[in-house]
């Protein structure tokens, strides 16, 4: 168990219960802004407001994360 906690540099100790969280929290909020409060809803609005141009926006780059642009 000394050897995890050592190996570990999130805190995943056993000693110390909450060192999961510090692996969950995060994914969770990538989860929460992707899927449900985040994007969807600002996409909704973009796409009302601007329309075609924003799909063709949509088609070419990534949602979150900044990835190169996708060729057409």
């Amino acid at each position: 168990m000394v050897l995890l906690a050592r190996l570990s540099p999130i805190g995943l100790s056993p000693e110390y219960g909450w060192g999961l969280a510090t692996l969950l929290a995060p994914l969770f909020m990538y989860w929460i802004l992707v899927y449900v409060t985040g994007i969807p809803p600002l996409e909704e609005q973009m796409l009302r407001s601007r329309g075609e141009r924003y799909r063709d926006y949509q088609s070419r780059t990534s949602k979150f994360f900044p990835l190169p642009p996708a060729s057409a």
